[in-house]
Formats: C-alpha cells, sequence, structure tokens
C-alpha cells in the first residue's frame, strides 16, 4: 500500500504562520509529529477547536487546557514547545527526537538525490510499502507516515 502525504498547508488557515515541521495528517481532522523514544505530538479536533498533547506512548499530556481556535494555532506552539525543549508532566521533548522532521529545504534537496538507507529500505519492507529506487526524503516521510498511523491504531486500540 503506498501512503499519500497530504500537504498540512492545505488545512491552515491563511495565517502568517509557517510550519516548521513535517506534520503528517492521519485521518479524522488529526495530525501527528511522531518523534523517537515513542514520543509523540498529536493534535485532535474537538467541538469547539483543537487540543494538542504530547505522548510518551502510554499517557497524553495535553500541550494546554483550553482548544486552540484553530490548527494553526495549535502547531505554532507545539513547534514552540518542541524548540524550547519544555518538559510537560514529565514528558520531555527531546528537541533531537522530532529534529528528522524539520522542515529543511537543502537537506530535502540532497534527500531527492539520495537512496533511502538501508534500515529504511528494511523497514520499509517489513510494512510492505518499499519502492524500488525510493529516494531517502520519500523514505523518512513514507516511514513518518507508517509510525504514525501505527500510534494512531494503538491510541484506538487502547482508549485514548
Amino acid at each position: 500500500e503506498k501512503f499519500e502525504i497530504i500537504p498540512l498547508t492545505k488545512n491552515l488557515e491563511k495565517g502568517d504562520y509557517k510550519p516548521k515541521y513535517r506534520w503528517i495528517d492521519i485521518g479524522d481532522g488529526e495530525f501527528s509529529l511522531p518523534g523517537h523514544l515513542n514520543l509523540e505530538i498529536l493534535i485532535k479536533p474537538v467541538e469547539n477547536g483543537f487540543m494538542a498533547g504530547m505522548s510518551n506512548g502510554v499517557n497524553i499530556t495535553l500541550v494546554q487546557e483550553e482548544p486552540f481556535q484553530n490548527l494553526e494555532s495549535a502547531i505554532e506552539l507545539c513547534e514552540k514547545v518542541i524548540e524550547e525543549v519544555k518538559a510537560i508532566d514529565g514528558i520531555h521533548p527531546i528537541k533531537h527526537a522530532w529534529q528528522e522532521l524539520k522542515i529543511d529545504a537543502d537537506w530535502a534537496l540532497k534527500a531527492r538525490n539520495l537512496p533511502a538507507t538501508p534500515k529504511q529500505i528494511s523497514f520499509l519492507r517489513q510494512f510492505h510499502a518499499y519502492t524500488p529506487n525510493i529516494n531517502k526524503e520519500d523514505a523518512l516521510i513514507t516511514i513518518t507516515t507508517i509510525l504514525a498511523l501505527e500510534r494512531k491504531t494503538r491510541r484506538l486500540y487502547l482508549g485514548y
């Protein structure tokens, strides 16, 4: 199965904030920023806006108690939390946990011209998502999407 990444900018209002990380649209209006060590930042729609939380794979702690009025403001604060390396109720957003998802035009240009690494290829094969001649950037995006969807499935199973 080939995963399709829906650009986040299609879902943002016409504001000034441009995301600094590659957020993954995981369906149902939810967005995920999966990091290493089971860390994840999740944004979900609620009745009067969006809620954002940080998960360590077991618990989710809200970034703020009140819903954000729009997706853009939720993303902006979540990215600020990462950049400032703040802990939220003991879940510490280790800055490098999300480093690979940072939008970096120079890295992306280089990665498009490099083949996927053996480790990436192995991971993609495990999930039957490998395509011949996949480049390093596409492999990263596909792997990130798989992780985000796996974590969503686990959250649904655990009931949170």
